[in-house]
């Protein structure tokens, strides 16, 4: 997809949003179990595009919903991209953009108030990201704090700043690394699932 068809499509979709607003908001018809989302991929005929090109739509557009501050929005473009059975399967070529997507999907999810959700998606993104991943503790930490765990956030961004000064290879870093590991399970321990 060129530049160009890609502005083309992203400009059908705010208008699908804005015209699934107006009609909302004067009382048109709409079809029944219908969103502005569904008249987006209509308008963008989504089902044409390859799953990668679905992909790039939904994460280009809901990292502008989360700019923009409609985080709603943003949680419902990253939940249909992590959707996509290519998504799911190790195989395919997308699904090493699961951890930033839920990563992301988490800090939408935690700024519309849906902490536990977030929750989850972050202790997911973390795992699949691996754990000396920067952003996925990052957002372990934010989840914390919204939740008012202050002492395991406090935990997770010392963690997170002990792995970002640490030298790169030698065994005091692994050693190190293997502590701040068993640090940060205890310290989140099983309460991300169960919140």
């Amino acid at each position: 997809i060129t530049t160009e068809e890609y502005t083309e499509k992203e400009h059908f979709t705010e208008r699908a949003m804005s015209l699934f607003a107006k009609k909302r908001h004067e009382g048109l018809p709409i079809p029944e179990d219908s969103t502005w989302l569904d008249l987006a991929f209509e308008a963008v005929n989504i089902d044409a595009l390859s799953p990668l090109e679905q992909a790039k739509i939904c994460l280009c557009m809901a990292n502008i919903f989360c700019w923009c501050g409609d985080f709603a929005g943003a949680d419902e473009l990253y939940t249909f991209a992590l959707e996509m059975e290519e998504m799911d399967e190790a195989s395919k070529p997308l699904a090493a953009w699961r951890p930033a997507m839920l990563a992301n999907r988490a800090l939408a999810r935690m700024r519309v108030g849906n902490s536990s959700a977030a929750a989850v998606d972050a202790e997911t993104a973390l795992k699949e990201g691996g754990p000396r991943w920067g952003t996925g503790l990052a957002r372990i930490g934010m989840v914390m704090c919204s939740l008012n765990e202050w002492s395991k956030a406090y935990q997770t961004f010392s963690i997170a700043q002990n792995r970002a000064n640490a030298p790169s290879c030698g065994g005091a870093a692994a050693s190190s690394d293997e502590s701040s590991e068993s640090l940060l399970d205890a310290a989140l321990g099983l309460s991300l699932i169960h919140i």
